[in-house]
Parts: structure tokens; C-alpha cells; sequence
């Protein structure tokens, strides 16, 4: 987990000038070729395509849903993100993810609401707070008293 948030802070830093120049669509179409491309060679490679042969419709729609949605616009929305912002304020939207599953789960799937929920959707927010909001200077009279 910490590598993969590692390897997605230096995504976020280094692509910024990449998209810039390109445009977040051009850019979210390259980067989902080529991450496809290499995991189409390792699953060639390990013979991993054997259960795919079984698939019916509903798990080639789940597939084509999970391309479309999951993968395509969720990285389109980053870039395009990245492109009008500080990579820190657009790593902050991650971390919104657990929060809205829990509150989804609870109202779909009527799972219970807890105090750990709760506590962590404060600390969330105000991780969120402290990371957006500036320091603030102290004025001149405050620091002479």
C-alpha cells in the first residue's frame, strides 16, 4: 500500500507537465493504452487468460463498465484535476473515497453506522481542512505582546 500511494505521488508530480502540454484526454488515452498493453503482455505471459474464455455477458458488461467508469473517466477526472490544480489538493479527493462507500453501504445495503464511521469521516474532513487551508501569519501587534 505504501508503495503503490508512493508510485501515485510521483504520478501526480511528474505527469503534471505532460498534461500541460498534451491535454488531460490525450493524456488519460496514452497512459490507459500503454497500462493495458502491459498487462495484456504479463497476462499472455503467465497464461493468465484462461478464465476469460468463460465470460458471459454480465461479466463482459461488468468488465466494459469497470474500463469505462472504474479505470477511463476516474483517471480522465485526475488529469483533468491535475491540470487546474496542486497535486495535493488533488491526491485530498482520495481520501473521500472510503467515506462515501461507507455512507453508499449504509443507505444501499443498510450497513450499520458506527461511531468508528463517524469518527472517521471527522478526521477525514479535517484532514481535508488542515491540508487546503493556508497558515496563518500572526500580525505585528500580536507578536510584540
Amino acid at each position: 500500500m505504501v508503495c503503490a500511494a508512493l508510485c501515485m505521488a510521483f504520478y501526480s508530480i511528474w505527469s503534471r507537465p505532460f498534461i500541460a502540454r498534451s491535454g488531460p484526454i490525450p493524456f488519460t488515452a496514452m497512459a490507459m493504452a500503454v497500462g493495458a498493453s502491459c498487462l495484456i503482455a504479463i497476462s499472455s505471459a503467465r497464461g493468465s487468460f484462461a478464465p476469460v474464455a468463460d465470460f458471459g455477458m454480465p461479466q463482459w458488461l461488468a468488465a466494459g463498465y469497470l474500463g469505462a467508469f472504474g479505470a477511463a473517466l476516474t483517471f480522465y477526472l485526475w488529469a483533468f484535476a491535475l491540470a487546474r490544480t496542486t497535486p495535493t489538493r488533488v491526491a485530498i479527493s482520495v481520501t473521500v473515497n472510503p467515506v462515501a462507500a461507507s455512507l453508499v453501504g449504509a443507505v444501499l445495503l443498510h450497513e450499520p453506522l458506527s461511531w468508528n464511521l463517524a469518527g472517521g469521516i471527522v478526521t477525514v474532513f479535517a484532514g481535508i481542512w488542515i491540508a487546503t487551508t493556508s497558515g496563518r501569519q500572526a500580525s505585528p501587534a500580536t507578536q510584540a505582546s
